[in-house]
């Protein structure tokens, strides 16, 4: 056997060993894919768990606090409400606003669909209507205060 003999051998066994190696490859990388998206898939689950988790405790402490019933029916008979009734009402609402920062944040990491993040958005805007809901967003100084500003310059806009 001549060199040239051994050079085509090594050629066919080098190209076979790239074929193989690409094909092991093409393996991995659609594991890795469907990995990323199982891992995708249980960040979205855990954030919608924990949404739930936060809005049922939220709901289950304003249940148990009589003063914000008082205020709620009080505000739904049109009655004026006191300057303390109003700071409750604003903390509140402040303490809301970490629910909406947080589903905010979700939705920049993509985490949040687009149904849910719009029927937010729309709730928000309209909760921003209230004048004490609109000073109790200063209070916990919130990421999506960029979000916040944009709302107010449509509400601003679709008064003119």
């Amino acid at each position: 056997m001549n060199w040239d003999a051994l050079g085509a051998i090594g050629e066919v066994l080098g190209a076979g060993a790239v074929i193989v190696t690409l094909a092991y490859l093409a393996i991995q990388v659609r594991h890795g894919k469907s990995m990323l998206e199982a891992n995708h898939n249980l960040a979205v689950g855990q954030a919608y768990q924990f949404r739930a988790a936060i809005t049922s405790d939220n709901f289950r402490a304003q249940l148990a606090n009589h003063d914000l019933i008082a205020i709620r029916v009080k505000e739904a008979r049109g009655e004026e409400l006191t300057e303390v009734e109003n700071g409750a009402k604003q903390v509140m609402f402040a303490l809301g606003h970490f629910a909406y920062d947080n589903l905010y944040y979700q939705h920049s990491l993509g985490l949040v669909d687009a149904k849910t993040w719009s029927g937010m958005r729309s709730a928000l805007k309209e909760q921003l209507r209230d004048e004490v809901f609109a000073k109790s967003v200063a209070l916990p100084k919130p990421m999506y205060t960029k979000l916040l500003d944009e709302l107010q310059k449509e509400l601003v806009a679709e008064q003119l």
